[in-house]
């Protein structure tokens, strides 16, 4: 019977960590543009008066449990916590690890409320097959006449 009741409220607790997570998602938008209104006004004297709320939505990000966390270079990408802003070959890195973070992401107790940002390798680049020796030259004879064909419907639909 108690490990029901522990059980219940561990599920209870996580319902409300991840419904907080969901709320703060919704303020990440405010905290962006009071960052990069920051940025714009830090050298003039009004803008800076305002510089507090971005301090204060911070602050109590921090209250709520809302932590900082990071893609680690060289490690293989979590795809749930990380989005990927580009995808690079790369011969010292192998396939899905992480080469550069783009941004750090936020969380609250173990729920995502930012992915984080980083630039992940595709592997080494591929290397290109030689050309058959034998019929090289009919293989791409036949995928121009195929090309063709396939255009050929295309224009028939323009013309009526």
């Amino acid at each position: 019977m108690e490990n029901m009741r522990r059980s219940r409220s561990m599920m209870q607790s996580s319902d409300k960590s991840a419904a907080s997570a969901n709320v703060i998602s919704e303020f990440l938008p405010i905290l962006d543009e009071l960052n990069v209104l920051n940025e714009k006004y830090e050298s003039n004297d009004f803008g800076k008066q305002y510089s507090g709320l971005k301090s204060a939505l911070e602050s109590s990000f921090s209250r709520l449990g809302v932590t900082d966390y990071e893609a680690v270079e060289g490690e293989k990408v979590d795809r749930s916590r990380t989005e990927i802003i580009d995808s690079v070959y790369s011969e010292e890195s192998a396939k899905n690890t992480i080469i550069e973070k783009i941004a750090s992401g936020l969380e609250l107790q173990g729920n995502v409320v930012r992915m984080s940002k980083a630039v992940v390798s595709l592997g080494p680049e591929p290397k290109e097959e030689p050309a058959a020796t034998e019929g090289g030259d009919d293989g791409a004879a036949a995928t121009e006449e195929t090309l063709k064909d396939a255009a050929v419907p295309e224009d028939e639909t323009k013309e009526e």
